[in-house]
């Protein structure tokens, strides 16, 4: 099949999940003999390469605006000729029905993956504008009317989400659309991250015998950095040798350097930046904490990938009860749940799992069975050919 894969920032390195989603995807398609034409947005840091991995890529002009963009499909479809459009990161935006609109009118069936809260909830927004005042006032403009969300999910084609939470969700909008939606949890290439595992605490300079507790985000206050940084300082009573390692992007907010300040845990904290390996981290780290209190202003698929790549490293992990997460496996050395904000409840979860001090063997398999990438493949590819009658 010819398949077109669209979606903003889908360039590589792939760092962030939704864009390693659309890489992993790619690449499971075009190995198994599909030409993958993948249309994103340039930008100062993308690679140049019109193929990587056997994947075409087609990039436009940074920041152009939904109409424009959609003539760009319309011109490179007239010369290749596809077979289906793939909306990798559908959002709801009043803007995306400028692009929808001409995209429908090709006759190209279109499948559009919805791994994002569709709306930012008010008290959440509260939230950020008290802590964010700048943040917030640009997130209100989010906010979008039923009908607006109904007319953008009406024009986007086939709907698939990344958890049964995100299909409720939708279903709040769009009615009696039960049997349209499907749902394809987020996934790994699980043979390639059992082979990239290694220790990376040499690169950290820390013993061997201290306890890492791991934080993979944004500094958007909905990730719950500092919720983590909290927890953290209640962890160091029972495990003083504990380190918080913080996979995060530079700079580091002011914000952030207070409370680790006001905290008094300046000589337990270790950030990590730049393109990483998380493979190599997840099976290095003792927990991985997951605080986050929204996948909408936290900019985190639902479910977390970072928490299925737990799984497959075998790490324990400690969460906030939020979203599609307890549509996860749980269990005592799989995933602990607790009630979102309570930082003293992730405090005690997150000891009683260094506490209990294993492991989950054969991660990998667990994984394997529900979130590999080679079998989602095959259920996208189901669903194009389907459509593509």
């Amino acid at each position: 099949m010819n398949i077109c894969i669209v979606g903003a920032g889908l360039n590589p390195p792939f760092i962030e999940a939704q864009k390693k989603l659309a890489l992993e995807l790619s690449r499971q398609l075009a190995r198994n003999g599909h030409v993958v034409h993948v249309v994103t947005e340039s930008s100062v840091t993308s690679k140049r390469e019109k193929k990587v991995d056997g994947i075409f890529f087609h990039r436009y002009q940074e920041h152009m605006c939904p109409p424009a963009f959609a003539k760009t499909i319309v011109k490179l479809n007239r010369y290749y000729k596809f077979d289906i459009i793939h909306n990798q990161n559908l959002t709801i935006k009043k803007s995306n029905l400028l692009m929808s609109r001409p995209l429908r009118k090709l006759g190209v069936p279109i499948l559009s993956y919805f791994c994002l809260e569709p709306s930012l909830g008010f008290g959440n927004w509260v939230r950020l504008v008290v802590n964010d005042p700048k943040d917030g006032l640009m997130r209100m403009l989010e906010f979008n009317p039923r009908s607006i969300t109904k007319l953008q999910l009406a024009s986007a084609g086939k709907i698939v989400t990344s958890s049964n939470f995100l299909k409720r969700r939708l279903l709040e909008t769009w009615h009696d659309q039960e049997n349209v939606i499907e749902v394809i949890y987020p996934f790994i290439d699980v043979r390639e991250f059992e082979r990239q595992k290694a220790s990376f605490k040499t690169m950290l300079d820390v013993r061997d015998t201290d306890k890492l507790l791991l934080f993979i985000g944004t500094h958007c206050i909905f990730r719950g950095e500092t919720d983590f940084l909290e927890a953290t300082s209640i962890v160091l009573r029972d495990f003083p040798d504990a380190k918080a390692v913080l996979v995060v992007p530079e700079p580091i907010p002011e914000r952030i350097w207070s409370t680790i300040s006001k905290l008094g845990i300046q000589k337990s904290v270790k950030f990590v930046r730049g393109h990483i390996d998380i493979a190599k981290v997840m099976s290095a780290c003792d927990v991985y904490v997951f605080a986050g209190l929204s996948s909408v202003g936290g900019g985190s698929i639902d479910p977390p990938l970072t928490i299925i790549e737990s799984l497959a490293a075998g790490t324990p992990c400690v969460a906030y009860n939020t979203g599609g997460i307890d549509e996860l496996p749980k269990g005592r050395r799989l995933i602990r749940l607790v009630e979102p904000s309570n930082i003293r409840a992730l405090a005690e979860s997150i000891t009683e799992a260094l506490t209990d001090g294993t492991r989950e063997e054969g991660g990998e398999t667990l994984v394997g069975s529900v979130f590999d990438s080679e079998i989602a493949a095959g259920r996208f590819l189901s669903i194009y050919k389907k459509l593509a009658g």
